[in-house]
């Protein structure tokens, strides 16, 4: 596995994910992160190599979960997704009613729940259904008091649908670029001026394929994803073709 540049904040990080697997070698019991976004799934991914001999696993609550935790197992144990500390909580409205991840998202850190104890938001709008994955002490909670996700009544019963998949809808959007440098890419699916998505990226709001990058300059290829602070997610999806005036045509998916 490469080995990742990690800023101070992800050093620290990398500290306590380190100590999962000490207190579970030293305890001889199973140790549980909180939930982890990509990122930080491949950080804890990087430090299990230092313990080669370890039983650990990730789960997010259903198959193909983007925000997952991380267990370790002692080695008497087979890693159990029973065993991982985390609630599915499934919530229904009106179809007719369209709330929105943010929207939920919005909602349960309104009852003062971190974002670190919230899974993955998988919306059924065509059920008019959302399931909601919540670490363990804080469904009881959720589940109490959460009557309203913005204007929208919504009813909370625990639980998921059976063949939960990952469901993620996304916008295409095109445009023509001189080159497929980061910051000519951002110009165009954000869309800003280069001079401004220059300046994301300087700043450090700019992540590809879960890493802060702070290079303009960066050439992308196909299926590279990014990540902007306070914009969203998108996805490279293909270069076309260079058009007369030596401008390349790129198409990408942003994510909604």
């Amino acid at each position: 596995m490469e080995l990742l540049h990690l800023n101070p904040e992800e050093e620290r990080f990398a500290d306590r994910m380190d100590d999962l697997f000490q207190l579970c070698r030293q305890k001889n019991i199973p140790r549980f992160s909180t939930f982890l976004d990509e990122r930080q799934q491949k950080i804890a991914q990087m430090v299990s190599l230092r313990y080669p001999q370890s039983v650990h696993s990730f789960f997010g609550g259903y198959e193909g979960a983007q925000r997952q935790m991380l267990g370790v197992f002692p080695d008497y144990m087979e890693p159990s997704q029973e065993a991982f500390p985390l609630v599915g909580v499934t919530a229904t409205y009106r179809q007719a009613d369209s709330p929105t991840h943010r929207d939920f998202l919005g909602a349960l850190m309104a009852l003062m729940i971190k974002r670190e104890a919230i899974g993955d938001l998988v919306l059924i709008p065509q059920e008019g259904k959302a399931v909601l994955f919540l670490s363990q002490p804080v469904a009881p909670l959720v589940l109490e008091e959460l009557r309203k996700v913005g204007k929208v009544g919504i009813q909370l019963q625990e639980g998921i649908p059976e063949n939960l998949t990952r469901q993620e809808s996304f916008q295409l959007v095109s445009g023509t670029v001189l080159s497929p440098r980061l910051d000519a890419v951002l110009s165009v699916v954000l869309p800003l001026s280069r001079e401004k998505a220059t300046q994301l990226i300087r700043q450090g709001k700019v992540s590809v394929n879960h890493e802060e990058t702070l290079t303009p300059t960066r050439h992308l290829q196909e299926g590279d994803l990014l990540s902007v602070r306070g914009f969203g997610r998108f996805q490279l999806d293909a270069f076309g073709a260079v058009s007369k005036k030596g401008r390349l045509h790129i198409t990408c998916k942003k994510f909604v």
